[in-house]
């Protein structure tokens, strides 16, 4: 895709910019309402500020890392359709 391109997805126009920022804006809002935000929780990890933001990565990483792992289990050669 070129950077001229106006259909970029969140690169070059104005609009993506303003989506990215709007969605920065909305994080940081997120985060600093758990500070004065009493949440009643069951379990004591659950109490730690940003802990939800913190798991949902760690699961996001453990799936990517499960995805690679399981290419390199099932996935074909290269070449495969040449052959």
């Amino acid at each position: 895709m070129a950077a001229n391109d106006k259909h970029s997805i969140l690169g070059s126009s104005a609009r993506d910019k303003l989506a990215l920022y709007a969605l920065y804006a909305i994080c940081a809002a997120a985060v600093i309402a758990e500070l004065f935000i009493h949440r009643h929780v069951e379990q004591p990890l659950e109490a730690l500020p940003a802990f939800f933001a913190v798991f949902a990565f760690l699961c996001i990483v453990v799936l990517i890392m499960g995805a690679k792992l399981l290419r390199l289990l099932v996935g074909a050669k290269e070449d495969y359709y040449d052959e």
